[in-house]
């Protein structure tokens, strides 16, 4: 059975699957240096929000990260919501997984006053 939740923090049970499923998703082209580099620049544990989940028996079979930062633009205090990735493992893609937990992580954005 599929279930999508929602964790504000990535249970320990799951991390070995989710590191899995994101280094085939995003870190195959690059080296350790320029993971690092990446990470610096873009990221910071404490933009995470949550992250969104599909589940099928204890096993990921797709994440959405979602994030939140707080900037100063020309002297205004923003507030920035978004998506720091979204994937599905091959074999479960073109079945309204990632819609179903982008409508979730959205929502989650929208509770987190990063827009009206």
């Amino acid at each position: 059975m599929l279930k999508i939740v929602f964790y504000k923090k990535l249970p320990r049970l799951l991390k070995t699957d989710f590191d899995d499923l994101m280094k085939r998703s995003f870190f195959w082209h690059q080296s350790g240096k320029e993971k690092q580099e990446e990470h610096d620049k873009f990221c910071s544990k404490k933009d995470h929000i949550g992250y969104v989940l599909a589940l099928k028996v204890n096993r990921i079979i797709g994440v959405v990260i979602i994030l939140k930062r707080h900037v100063k633009f020309n002297n205004a205090n923003l507030v920035l919501g978004g998506i720091g990735g979204v994937s599905v493992r091959p074999e479960y893609r073109r079945q309204g997984l990632a819609t179903a937990m982008l409508k979730i992580a959205m929502k989650m954005l929208k509770q987190e006053s990063c827009f009206n």
